[in-house]
C-alpha cells in the first residue's frame, strides 16, 4: 500500500500542472492536497517504501532460512578447506550485495523525489488562484535532488569509452625510439592514435574544424548563403521537372559503358557479404548466413570504440576463398571515427602497387581503424591464407568500404607477395573478382572519400569501389564543398540580376514570390548556363590538392534517370505501385526468408537503371547532387535493388 500511495503521491503535482491550464480550480486543490500529503507523509515512509515489492527486505522469520540456503549453496562441492579458504570472498560478497542493495534504494530514492519535485514545482507555478496561505514554492533540497537525477540518468547513457577516458589515467606509450636519454625513456608519452581518448578525440575533430574554417571562408554572409541556397534547391527540382534529361546525359556521356556483364557479375553476393557485416540480418545469424553460402567463420568482433571497426573472418575450403568483412557505421563511436577527417601522410612499409609511392595522404580517422585491423589481419594472410594457396576478398559498406579499401592497401605494402603476384592468378566460380586479379581484391560499397588523386587511381588493380545514384557519402569531401561554394557564388550573382534579395522590400518581396513558384516557375538560369556553372566550379577546384580525397580504385557507378516514364493503367497508377500493393496484401501467404526479399522490392522503383565504370574523379562524383534521395540511397537496401535491377537489365 505504501509503494501504491507513493507513486500517487509523485503523480498528483504532475496532475496538478496539467489541470491547471485548463481549470484553475482543480489545479490549485490537487496542489493543496499534494502539498499536505508530501509534508505529512514524505518523514513516516522508510526507505522501503521507495523500492518495488518484489525487493522489499525480507521479514525476521525469512532471513534465517535464506540464510542458510545461501550458505548451503556457497558451500555445495567444498571441502572443509575449501570452506576455510572462502570464507573472505563470502563475507566480500556479503558486502557487495549490500552495497548493491543500498545503492539500488538510494536511486530508487533519488528518481522519486526528482520525479516529485519536479511536477511539485510545476504545480505551484501553473496554480493561477493563488494558495491560501502560502505555500514556498522554493525547495533547495530538492533541486539537489533533481540535479542528482540528471547527473545520474546522464552517467547512465554514457559509453563505457567515455567514462574510462574521464576517470582512469590516460592510455599511454613509451617510444624509445624519440628518446635522447634515460630518463627520456620513462616518460610517458600520449597515444596519438588513441581516438577513445576524450583529448586525442577532441584534438582530432578540431583539426577538420580548423580546415573546413579555413578553406570554406566565403564573402557571403550567412543569411546570404542560406538565401542562395534556397534558389539552388529550387533550380535543381526545376530541372528535375523541366529538363530531366539534361541531368540524364550527364551520367550518361560519364565513364565507360561496355564489359558491364564482366563488371557486375557476382555484385550481389559481394554485396551481401559486405551488409552481413553488420550483424542485422532479421533472416539468420552471421555464422547461419555464411554457411548457407559455404563458409566457416574464424572471428567476429563487434569491438564499438572511436577508431576501431567490427569484422568478421571466414574461409571457404571448397572454393579457397578467405572472406574478411568490414562494418560500417552503425553507432557513435563509428559515426565520430568518420568524423575525424583530417588529412594526414602516412608512410607505407613499402609499396603496394610496383613502383608505387611509400607515401600516401588519407583520412585520418579511417586510417587508424585500418592500421588497427590490418594487425588483426595480417597474421591470418601471413601464416594462414597465403600458405594454404587462398584467394583473400575484403568487402564493406560505408565506414567498411573505406576501412577495407586502406586494408588491401596496407596489407600489399607490408607483405611483397600479395604485389608480385597480382597478375598471377585467375577467377574461380563462385565469388566473382569484376577485373581485379591478383590474391587480394576489395570491393566497396559506398566508400567515403579517403585517398589522394594519386593514390585513389593507382588501387584500381585491385579495388573496385561501387556508387549508388545520387549517393552523398561518396562525395562528401572537401573538394565538392569547395565547388559548391563556387556555385552558390555564381547563383548569388544571378539573384542580384533578378533584383532577389533581402536587401529592402522590393526585393525581398520578389525573392518571396520567386521562392513560391516552386517547380513550376521560369528558371533564373537556363541548363546550359548550370552545366556551364558547374564545370567553372570544378575548373576552380585543384584535383591535386593535398587536402582533397577521392574514393578508391575503379568505381561502378549506378544511377537512376530523372526523366524515366512509368506505364500506367487506364486509372493513372503506376505498375510499380500495383506490384506493392499485391505483394503486401499477400505478404502472410509466403514465407518470412522469401518475404524479406518482397519488402526490398519496394524499392525498385527507385533502383538504378544505368550503369558505368570511371575513377573517383569522375565528373558525376564532383558535385554534391542535390536530390530527395541523397540519403537514402546510401542505406543498404537501395545498393541490393539497384545491383538486383542492373543484373536483371544486362542479363536480358
Amino acid at each position: 500500500p505504501k509503494y501504491i500511495f507513493l507513486n500517487l503521491l509523485v503523480a498528483w503535482p504532475l496532475t496538478a500542472a496539467a489541470l491547471s491550464s485548463y481549470e484553475p480550480a482543480a489545479g490549485v486543490l490537487i496542489t493543496k492536497l499534494s502539498w499536505r500529503q508530501s509534508s505529512s507523509c514524505l518523514h513516516r515512509l522508510s526507505p522501503v517504501a521507495f523500492i518495488s515489492p518484489t525487493h522489499v527486505t525480507p521479514s525476521s522469520a525469512t532471513i534465517p532460512q535464506r540464510k542458510s540456503k545461501t550458505v548451503a549453496y556457497l558451500n555445495k562441492g567444498s571441502s572443509d578447506v575449501d570452506k576455510e579458504k572462502s570464507r573472505g570472498n563470502k563475507v566480500l560478497l556479503g558486502v557487495k550485495s549490500l552495497i548493491k542493495q543500498r545503492r539500488d534504494i538510494l536511486n530508487r530514492i533519488i528518481t522519486y523525489v526528482a520525479i516529485f519535485a519536479v511536477g511539485l514545482k510545476l504545480g505551484l507555478r501553473k496554480s493561477i488562484v493563488p494558495l491560501n496561505p502560502p505555500v514556498q514554492t522554493s525547495f533547495p533540497i530538492l533541486n539537489i535532488f533533481v540535479a542528482a537525477w540528471i547527473t545520474r540518468e546522464v552517467w547512465g547513457i554514457t559509453p563505457a569509452w567515455v567514462k574510462r577516458s574521464v576517470f582512469s589515467r590516460r592510455r599511454r606509450r613509451r617510444d624509445p625510439s624519440v628518446a635522447t636519454s634515460d630518463a627520456e625513456l620513462h616518460v610517458d608519452v600520449e597515444d596519438p592514435d588513441d581516438m577513445a581518448s576524450l583529448s586525442s578525440l577532441s584534438q582530432k575533430l578540431q583539426g577538420i574544424m580548423n580546415v573546413a574554417s579555413s578553406k570554406l571562408s566565403s564573402p557571403m554572409g550567412p543569411i546570404e548563403l542560406r538565401t542562395a541556397l534556397l534558389i539552388l534547391f529550387q533550380l535543381v527540382v526545376q530541372l528535375k521537372e523541366q529538363r530531366a534529361e539534361a541531368r540524364d546525359s550527364l551520367y550518361e556521356d560519364c565513364g565507360v559503358p561496355d564489359q558491364l556483364e564482366t563488371e557486375m557479375k557476382g555484385l550481389d553476393e559481394s554485396f551481401e557479404f559486405a551488409d552481413w557485416a553488420y550483424d542485422e540480418d532479421p533472416r539468420g545469424t552471421l555464422t547461419e548466413n555464411l554457411r548457407r553460402k559455404g563458409f566457416s567463420l574464424l572471428r567476429h568482433d563487434k569491438t564499438a570504440l572511436p577508431g576501431y571497426v567490427g569484422h568478421y573472418v571466414a574461409i571457404n575450403p571448397e572454393k579457397k576463398v578467405a572472406l574478411i568483412g568490414v562494418k560500417g557505421t552503425s553507432n557513435i563511436e563509428d559515426f565520430l571515427t568518420d568524423l575525424a577527417g583530417n588529412v594526414i601522410t602516412h608512410k607505407l612499409d613499402g609499396p603496394f602497387v610496383p613502383g608505387g609511392a611509400s607515401e600516401i595522404r588519407v583520412h585520418e580517422g579511417i586510417l587508424i581503424s585500418a592500421k588497427r585491423l590490418t594487425d588483426i589481419i595480417q597474421p591470418f594472410v601471413e601464416e594462414l591464407f597465403l600458405p594454404a594457396g587462398y584467394r583473400i576478398i575484403v568487402t564493406g559498406h560505408s565506414l567498411g568500404a573505406g576501412a577495407g579499401t586502406i586494408l588491401g592497401i596496407l596489407l600489399r605494402s607490408r607483405l611483397p607477395s600479395l604485389v608480385s603476384s597480382a597478375d598471377s592468378v585467375g577467377t574461380d566460380e563462385g565469388i566473382e573478382d569484376n577485373s581485379n586479379e591478383g590474391l587480394l581484391k576489395v570491393l566497396a560499397f559506398a566508400s567515403p572519400p579517403i585517398l589522394d588523386y594519386d593514390t585513389s587511381l593507382s588501387c584500381s588493380p585491385f579495388v573496385t569501389t561501387i556508387v549508388n545514384n545520387s549517393d552523398i557519402i561518396p562525395r562528401a569531401s572537401m573538394a565538392n564543398l569547395l565547388i559548391m561554394m563556387e556555385i552558390l557564388k555564381k547563383v548569388k550573382r544571378k539573384m542580384k540580376d533578378h533584383g532577389l534579395s533581402l536587401a529592402d522590400g522590393t526585393s525581398t518581396m520578389a525573392l518571396i514570390k520567386k521562392l513560391s513558384q516552386g517547380k513550376e516557375g521560369e528558371m533564373i538560369m537556363s541548363p546550359e548556363e548550370i552545366g556551364q556553372v558547374v564545370d567553372d566550379a570544378k575548373e576552380a577546384v585543384s584535383l591535386r590538392d593535398p587536402d582533397h580525397l577521392y574514393v578508391g580504385g575503379k568505381v561502378i557507378v549506378m544511377y537512376d534517370t530523372w526523366g524515366k516514364k512509368q506505364n500506367t493503367n487506364e486509372d493513372g497508377e503506376t505498375e510499380t505501385s500495383m506490384k506493392a500493393e499485391e505483394n503486401i496484401s499477400h505478404k502472410d501467404k509466403i514465407p518470412q526468408q522469401e518475404k524479406d526479399i518482397e519488402i526490398e522490392k519496394l524499392y525498385s522503383n527507385d533502383a538504378a537503371r544505368g550503369v558505368f565504370t570511371s575513377d573517383g574523379t569522375a565528373r558525376v562524383l564532383r558535385l554534391i547532387e542535390i536530390d530527395e534521395r541523397m540519403l537514402s540511397d546510401h542505406l543498404s537496401p537501395a545498393y541490393r535493388s539497384s545491383i538486383r535491377s542492373i543484373l536483371s537489365h544486362t542479363s536480358m
